[in-house]
């Protein structure tokens, strides 16, 4: 059977597919059906997406192929050729044909879970992923990445020396860094929540995760309380001149001293001795150990905006606005 379907929409699947499947290098499979004149295009890794484009054909038909990253070939403009043979689909275009073979594995059709959906920012989903994929630094030294939590008002990224929270009006769940770009790449508008199952949903496209309900959390304003000290820095554009002295002396052990007007780097080690102030740096505020690396990190994350600081003798919390960060002084 040979169908003729818009090409903006399948592209758009294999767009969202791309990261759903990242990092997986083989057992990468596509479920292609067709009933009542509806075409789905079905991937799954643990979390499902779901797109569903009207074709002529009424169906039914049901195959499962080997998936290929057609993100980049195929046309966003136009019509495909779809032929759904037995043993194998084809895609074609006037300039572009590729075949995927049958499987040995079955994907299903996905059943829906969820009856009421609620509008979702998709900017609010690609600020988060930004914002938590800046961490980077943190997980690679430890060798872990550690998992998101939502648990409104605020989504909380924990490693055992450095927490990031972010304000959180309505999740309810925990996701990997990876299943929170997947679905800030869908880009949804609308969301709806049951049982064990989150449910996001951009026009015919749905990308179903699973859920795993938050209890209680731990956050940052509840385990500062007892911080006694407490000061404000001028905000400044401290990132260019933090990535220069970066540049110039590497990555490493450091100290950062805070000032009312400015920060100090300092680094101390063999072959070097080097220390950088930006800003006037006239009255100190705190003085903590840390790593370029991390520093960088913190101003990444808080941008020009003005800083506030609190601390205690074990951590030291660095908040703006929109954001607060947590980090053991050792």
């Amino acid at each position: 059977m040979l169908i003729t379907v818009n090409a903006s929409a399948v592209k758009l699947a294999f767009k969202a597919l791309k990261p759903l499947y990242l990092g997986y290098s083989e057992g990468m499979l596509l479920g292609i059906f067709v009933e009542q004149h509806t075409l789905y295009i079905i991937g799954t890794n643990g979390s499902v997406y779901e797109q569903r484009i009207s074709c002529e054909f009424e169906g039914p038909y049901a195959i499962t192929v080997l998936y290929q990253d057609l993100s980049e070939l195929l046309p966003g403009t136009g019509t495909l050729s779809i032929e759904l043979a037995p043993m194998f689909v084809r895609i074609s275009s006037q300039q572009f044909s590729t075949t995927l073979p049958q499987a040995n594995g079955i994907i299903p059709r996905y059943v829906h879970q969820c009856i009421s959906f609620e509008t979702i920012s998709a900017s609010v989903l690609r600020s988060w992923s930004m914002l938590f994929s800046l961490t980077s630094p943190v997980a690679k030294s430890l060798a872990k990445e550690a998992p998101i939590i939502f648990k409104a008002p605020f989504a909380i990224m924990k490693y055992p020396t450095f927490w990031l929270q972010l304000k959180n009006p309505f999740l309810d769940t925990t996701m990997t860094l990876q299943e929170l770009k997947t679905v800030a790449e869908f880009s949804p508008e609308e969301y709806g929540i049951v049982d064990h199952v989150i449910e996001f949903r951009r026009g015919p496209a749905t990308l179903a995760l699973p859920r795993t309900p938050v209890d209680t959390c731990n956050d940052i304003d509840s385990v500062t309380r007892n911080h006694d000290h407490y000061r404000k820095v001028k905000p400044f554009n401290y990132l260019p001149r933090i990535q220069q002295y970066l540049r110039s002396v590497g990555s490493g052990p450091c100290t950062c001293s805070f000032y009312a007007d400015g920060i100090q780097l300092s680094v101390a080690r063999t072959g070097i001795q080097s220390s950088f102030k930006i800003g006037a740096c006239s009255e100190l505020v705190k003085t903590i150990p840390s790593f370029l690396e991390y520093i960088q990190m913190f101003f990444r994350l808080c941008g020009e905006e003005a800083i506030s600081l609190s601390w205690n003798a074990q951590s030291i919390r660095i908040s703006t606005d929109s954001l607060s960060m947590l980090s053991t002084i050792q």
